[in-house]
């Protein structure tokens, strides 16, 4: 019996693998327009997914998102560019990255491209914050101190990858709370993570929001009318 229960639970992790491959695979195609004759971009495991990228993108047309703020810069950022200047959009776009050297590099590569001027990096060290849970580190709250009526929360950051930052990411909902427009969509990566559902549980309490899940990573919650932007089905989480 139990070497049927490891190897129930093998055969299900191969067929989530593969699954989690052919919706890249699916997503990469969709976003060809903004990958062919343009310069290579690395993707690492720590990149978002190109299913997660892609949604955030078809959120940004279907839904006409005017004013993003992006917590983690990286290859979602410079998509989010060239769409907007692909299709000369209104749409502004805040990136906020604790990481000097990371920031300095994504602004060189958005300078190569000659990106458009509403979109913008802002380099935001890790500091002790009052809202944090556990007494975790957070962006610097002074760098957003002048902007408001955001549309668009998108959190993949700070970096949150063991036991110890679990939480880190907490800050960023309560933070910006106040300066979110009364319509708006908040996208968090790594929500099948332990301390990511934890956060989402948080929030569900305190500001009555309801969090669904796409491509079991990625968990999404609107306030306000919206048309259906997620290129896979979104799943109720069982947490």
């Amino acid at each position: 019996m139990k070497k049927l229960v490891n190897y129930t639970r093998v055969a299900a992790r191969k067929i989530k693998r593969a699954l989690f491959r052919s919706e890249d695979i699916y997503s990469l195609n969709s976003l060809q327009s903004l990958l062919i004759n343009y310069p290579y971009l690395p993707i690492s495991i720590f990149a978002l997914r190109p299913l997660v990228i892609n949604m955030i993108l078809n959120e940004i047309i279907i839904n006409n998102r005017q004013f993003i703020l992006e917590f983690g810069s990286g290859i979602s950022t410079l998509l989010i560019a060239r769409l907007i200047k692909r299709n000369q959009l209104s749409t502004r776009l805040i990136s906020v990255e604790h990481d000097a050297n990371w920031c300095h590099l994504i602004q060189a590569q958005l300078r190569t491209e000659d990106a458009p001027n509403n979109v913008q990096i802002i380099h935001a060290p890790l500091l002790p914050c009052d809202i944090s849970w556990g007494k975790l580190e957070w962006f610097n709250p002074e760098s957003l101190k002048s902007f408001d009526d955001f549309d668009m929360i998108i959190i993949d950051g700070p970096p949150a990858c063991n036991e110890n930052l679990q939480f880190s990411r907490y800050p960023a909902l309560p933070f910006i709370w106040d300066k979110l427009k009364p319509e708006f969509v908040v996208i968090l990566d790594d929500a099948n993570r332990y301390g990511e559902r934890k956060i989402i549980a948080q929030w569900e309490k305190l500001y009555s929001l309801k969090f669904q899940v796409v491509g079991d990573s990625i968990a999404i919650a609107y306030r306000g009318k919206h048309y259906f932007s997620s290129p896979q089905l979104i799943d109720t989480p069982s947490w």
